[in-house]
């Protein structure tokens, strides 16, 4: 059996379960060229999404992680039905019975606020890094060793405090135990606003089986030894340890006390590991001809003697875990684009992309899109002005782009900001959304009194969510909501969506375009 935790088109996660065909992988192998994705056939059948539920009921929330214990047991993250468990009173941490795909119990409520990294020990301890700090500073940044019960057993870092010394972690992405108790630690994720800022240094950290510091290494970069979102950790038989050097495209190898051993590039872009034997799993959450091009999403399968890989299994919705079950199936655990596109309810893997887009909208302006997209965006088909504004002064587009950068925020992906959503925006005011040109002169008159009249650009990334929060259910929240949403998506030809940013985080190819709203988004369909 295959259980996948999959990246849904709305934002969540679920998870999902495949039947797999009994017999031995054995395929040609083409390691270093990206072509040979299409050439080697993967043996897996199609997956069944929202198979399993956390002990809350649905939805499962956003995560990265998913492990197997030494009985068999397998663990995975629900980031309490949303992509924060600041404030939740849900247990995230959470054993499934594989059968029926019921979680079989839940533990760890009110420790964290970002569970991201999950690690099962031989003794059956469940290991958890928090990335993120919760609003009140008391919780987060810190890795957790937990009982099977829940008991805290241990934990490293200090509480909602940010730092690259010993003491202290800047948001620790994975962790994983060797068999004589040593601790290692990825420390450096990418920026996810408004949990993770960025510019932050990344690196891999050591401890004894006490918890005490041993050594570190790396730093940011793109070198040899270097990381850019060390992201996932595996140990192999021989006891190397093996980085998920993400942003990198690459896996590096290190023996235990950080001297680099060998870099590999022809397992995709790694966000996750399972390694069994001489059988490397690693599964690529992120490649696009823009992040990666030639690469595709998916499960890379090879051999570690060999380094060769031998199999790769498609998945465009594929994930940041990735764990063989017991019976020799194969599980992955995914996170949403991005949680301020996160969409409450069941998943809706089988939803077309124009689907996807228009629930991102508020229903009145979905229908007013679909309705009046044709005929009406037609006038905005002018070149971008770059560094002009036709509507805004510079500083009123300074104040918007703050918004829709924090409303498709920046990750390891491009958000409002890389795609110009501003652009966008301004030239919708002049031409087809004329009628919202009220909307935004009052709400940005009155957006001074909520940020006791400075700039909000000018305010950190969290003063400008809670100001965002108290404005969202306001006329002129929503409509830069909407407004940064069909910017991002829109035919670049309008402004926003440049270089396709939008595009290609959808995994969508133009080459078919056509006239319709969203282009050819629903040729799976074959009908509007």
């Amino acid at each position: 059996m295959t259980y996948i935790l999959g990246r849904m088109t709305n934002g969540f996660a679920g998870l999902a379960w495949s039947m797999l065909p009994a017999f031995a992988l054995a395929f040609t192998c083409f390691p270093l060229a990206a072509l040979a994705q299409d050439a080697i056939p993967s043996p897996y059948g199609a997956p069944e999404h929202q198979w399993a539920t956390p002990p809350s009921g649905p939805p499962w929330g956003s995560s990265a992680g998913i492990e197997r214990g030494p009985h068999g047991e397998i663990w995975a993250i629900d980031r309490c039905g949303a992509n924060s468990c600041d404030g939740s009173d849900h247990a995230p941490i959470v054993q499934l019975d594989l059968a029926p795909g019921k979680a079989m119990k839940g533990i760890g409520a009110g420790l964290f606020v970002f569970p991201h990294g999950l690690h099962v020990d031989r003794h059956g301890n469940i290991w958890v890094t928090d990335g993120a700090v919760s609003k009140d500073g008391s919780k987060g940044l810190q890795v957790v060793k937990l009982s099977p019960d829940g008991k805290v057993l241990m934990r490293l870092g200090t509480a909602g405090q940010r730092g690259d010394d010993e003491s202290h972690f800047q948001s620790p992405s994975d962790v994983i135990t060797a068999p004589n108790g040593d601790i290692f630690v990825t420390d450096g994720h990418a920026p996810i606003q408004p949990f993770i800022p960025a510019g932050l240094n990344m690196r891999v950290m050591k401890f004894d089986s006490s918890g005490k510091f041993v050594t570190q290494w790396g730093k940011a970069g793109k070198g040899a030894g270097e990381f850019n979102n060390p992201h996932a950790l595996a140990l192999d038989g021989k006891g190397r340890l093996y980085v998920a050097d993400r942003a990198n495209n690459r896996i590096q190898i290190f023996t235990q006390d950080g001297k680099l051993i060998t870099e590999w590039k022809q397992f995709g872009r790694p966000s996750g590991f399972y390694i069994t034997g001489d059988r490397l799993y690693a599964i690529d959450a992120d490649s696009t001809e823009a992040i990666h091009p030639g690469w595709k999403k998916g499960v890379w399968i090879g051999s570690i003697s060999s380094a060769k890989a031998e199999a790769f299994v498609p998945d465009d919705q594929a994930g940041e875990g990735v764990v063989v079950a017991p019976d020799g199936s194969r599980a992955t655990r995914h996170h949403p684009v991005s949680q301020t596109i996160s969409f409450k309810g069941e998943a809706v893997m089988s939803d077309s992309r124009r689907n996807f887009l228009l629930k991102s909208f508020s229903a009145t302006s979905a229908a007013w899109l679909a309705a009046n997209w044709p005929a009406e965006v037609a006038a905005a088909e002018k070149a971008q002005a770059m560094g002009a504004f036709t509507y805004f002064t510079r500083e009123q587009a300074g104040e918007v782009d703050a918004m829709a950068a924090q409303i498709y925020p920046t990750t390891d992906t491009p958000g409002a900001r890389e795609a110009q959503v501003i652009y966008f925006i301004d030239t919708a005011l002049v031409t087809f959304a004329q009628d919202k040109q009220d909307i935004y002169a009052k709400g940005l008159a009155e957006l001074s009194s909520h940020t006791n009249g400075r700039p909000l650009a000018t305010l950190s990334a969290d003063q400008q969510i809670q100001v965002l929060t108290a404005i969202e259910k306001t006329p002129f929240f929503r409509t830069v909501r909407d407004h940064t949403i069909m910017g991002m998506f829109a035919s670049p030809q309008h402004g926003g969506n440049y270089k396709k940013a939008g595009w290609t985080q959808i995994g969508y190819d133009d080459s078919l375009n056509f006239r319709a709203p969203f282009g050819a988004y629903d040729k799976a369909e074959g009908t509007w």
